[in-house]
């Protein structure tokens, strides 16, 4: 896990936990401070058992930004309906954004890689980013919750 995708996880938690609460899905009644706390935590946990500083020298930032350059010039649909979705003023994803999917276009270069995301800005185009840096989106909206069918959706994918 490269450092991006760590603060990308990190300044996203306490956004998606607020929003999971604000809609009723999680049903606990624990102190938004204290579930924030203890999925922090977790993270860290998990970062912990894996190679959490994974450094991806020269990233194809400039190739992922021309990607979505090249269907901003026509512009392709996807990219007016996720403007409008996140409500930004350009077609074009964030520089993290273009950061995220040119470390994993350098690292597909020598092993299998996935972006893992909700991001429209990246599942909105997963045939497009395979097919031009062979990246694998999985769209988190369809990933399964518990443990052992996370397993058997990662192998399914072949990342595991």
């Amino acid at each position: 896990m490269t450092s991006t995708v760590r603060g990308e996880v990190e300044s996203g938690l306490l956004g998606y936990i607020n929003r999971m609460l604000d809609k009723g899905q999680i049903s606990l009644y624990v102190p938004r401070g204290i579930l924030f706390s203890q999925a922090r935590a977790r993270f860290k946990q998990l970062c912990s058992k894996i190679d959490a500083n994974l450094r991806i020298t020269n990233p194809k930032f400039a190739e992922a930004k021309r990607f979505y350059s090249e269907m901003a010039r026509k512009p392709d649909q996807r990219l007016v309906d996720n403007m409008r979705q996140k409500g930004r003023a350009s077609l074009m994803p964030s520089d993290v954004d273009l950061a995220l999917l040119g470390e994993a276009a350098r690292l597909a270069e020598t092993e299998k890689t996935a972006l893992v995301t909700n991001d429209v800005d990246f599942t909105s185009f997963e045939p497009d980013i395979l097919r031009c840096f062979d990246v694998k989106v999985v769209n988190l909206r369809n990933m399964p919750s518990d443990e052992t069918s996370v397993d058997r959706t990662l192998k399914k994918i072949e990342l595991a």
